[in-house]
């Protein structure tokens, strides 16, 4: 399911939450941090999902997992939900990246990602990396544990390749910078061995890999060989997860070098599917169930189930297919003009007819 912030000013925002009786605006359509402990529908989906990062500690071997789906399918929320949950659960060290091609070398797609992992988590593993290990990341490991916020500053730069001065490594220890791809892998690859000695794991996600293919063939290959070594770096307490906006899986094959796809596991592809119209319905009831302040006998309330109806007759009338973007958006878009009128709900069947007339899917 996805979720997304709308620009409102807080007064407003207030208001209108308050007026139909909800906690916060439910119709998102786009992912929002604030929203992804939020699942509607797709049991099967969670299921799978659930297996798929459960499988993290009990088989720690190396796993890809490439997701696809339609625009609007879901497929990023779906992802950042399984991670906030097992961030929490089995502090698990994760990055998040929505790839865009201003990312043309491997080098940077690699900082991009490390930058944004949750070091705070290493300070909750207890066990120290192992015996005989590399000093300068042993260093690293101690500076980000430190009470410190400079040292953690530090520490953290210089597993990012970000911090290359001498002076400041050496205040926590470190002897050389982290400032080629190399010692960069290396420095992931001994992240992922403390992770599994704290029976943990490291996930990296990159949203939207499709735009990698519009890529030179030079620049492409880079960053592909660059992800190849560094899954051959780390065989063990690693997962990636890589998202496309496509239909078919064997277009991502075209992408995915034989080099990775060799790593598979035995299904790597994840579809996330459009909804019946069922689906569609049960999805919203869920939505409106998880926002709703008020006790309600209707599943529907604010809309009625004439409302329900029209609205999605409008996406099969306009062919437009049914995912959580293309029915939030229609349902929000309904529930605004029920504001702006100053109604009291239930937003009637009536209502929804004559609201869709100016509706743009």
């Amino acid at each position: 399911m996805l979720l997304s912030n709308l620009i409102f000013s807080p007064l407003l925002f207030l208001a209108m939450s308050t007026k139909l009786g909800f906690s916060e605006w439910p119709f998102r359509t786009l992912p929002d941090e604030d929203f992804v402990r939020v699942w509607c529908g797709r049991n099967e989906l969670k299921e799978r999902l659930d297996g798929i990062f459960k499988g993290l500690f009990r088989r720690p071997m190396f796993q890809i997992y490439l997701v696809y789906g339609d625009f609007g399918a879901g497929k990023t929320h779906s992802i950042k939900h399984m991670l906030n949950k097992y961030r929490e659960r089995a502090k698990l060290v994760a990055s998040e990246l929505e790839y865009d091609v201003t990312i043309r070398t491997f080098r940077q797609l690699h900082q991009a990602l490390m930058s944004r992992l949750n070091f705070e988590v290493i300070q909750d593993w207890s066990n120290p990396p192992a015996k005989g290990s590399w000093h300068d990341f042993e260093r690293f490991v101690a500076g980000v544990r430190s009470d410190d916020p400079e040292k953690q500053t530090i520490a953290m730069r210089w597993f990012t390749g970000e911090e290359k001065g001498k002076r400041a490594l050496s205040s926590i220890g470190i002897r050389s910078p982290a400032d080629n791809v190399d010692t960069a892998i290396r420095a992931f690859s001994h992240l992922t061995k403390l992770a599994g000695i704290n029976n943990s794991a490291v996930v990296l996600f990159i949203d939207e890999f499709q735009h990698v293919d519009k890529l030179n063939k030079n620049w492409r290959e880079r960053i592909l060989n660059g992800l190849t070594k560094l899954v051959n770096s780390s065989p063990r307490h690693f997962c990636l997860i890589v998202s496309f906006r496509l239909r078919m899986p064997m277009k991502i094959l075209s992408i995915i070098p034989t080099s990775m796809t060799s790593r598979f596991s035995a299904d790597p592809f994840v579809e996330i599917r459009d909804f019946s119209r069922e689906e569609a319905e049960e999805f919203m009831k869920c939505l409106l169930r998880e926002f709703c302040t008020r006790e309600v006998d209707d599943p529907h309330f604010p809309f009625t189930s004439q409302s329900f109806d029209v609205l999605l007759d409008v996406l099969e009338e306009k062919r437009v297919e049914f995912n959580p973007r293309s029915i939030m958006k229609i349902f929000g878009y309904t529930a605004e003009r029920f504001e702006d009128a100053g109604h009291d709900p239930p937003i009637s069947g009536e209502f929804a007819k004559v609201t869709s007339w100016s509706y743009r899917a």
